[in-house]
């Protein structure tokens, strides 16, 4: 790291301006109840700090959407209920990738209109999903 920029570090922080946030995996709901908070806070005390802090958590929360895409686990998928993810087939299991709806009162996901299912305990082993289209896949 040059110099300069670890001097930009220490009189930042000096300015009590040097937030450092966490490296770690939150879900998108943790990250927007953090940008509600941090933005209630800065329209309560409105300073340097508070909206530094919450331009902070939003690029942050920018940054992962645009990077990342990780499979779902199971409990984010059974938290999906009525929502769409992208699947994927492990090796040869014989289905497309594409979109369908999480089930999760039935612990299926719903491939098509005439009832076809996948059911979450083959997650992982034949199939995975996605909240959106793997890159890899385009």
């Amino acid at each position: 790291m040059p110099y300069t920029r670890l001097a930009e570090l220490a009189q930042a922080e000096k300015d009590g301006r040097l937030v450092m946030l966490p490296d770690a995996k939150y879900t998108d709901a943790d990250g927007e109840k953090a940008l509600q908070k941090a933005m209630w806070v800065c329209g309560n005390t409105n300073n340097q700090v508070t909206r530094y802090t919450a331009d902070a958590i939003a690029e942050k929360l920018c940054r992962e959407a645009r990077d990342e895409n990780p499979p779902l686990t199971l409990e984010e998928l059974r938290e999906m209920d009525g929502e769409p993810v992208w699947v994927v087939p492990l090796n040869d299991f014989d289905i497309l990738p594409a979109n369908y709806l999480v089930n999760a009162y039935e612990e299926q996901i719903v491939v098509d209109k005439f009832g076809a299912y996948l059911d979450f305990e083959d997650y992982g082993k034949t199939w995975l999903a996605y909240r959106r289209k793997p890159e890899e896949n385009v």
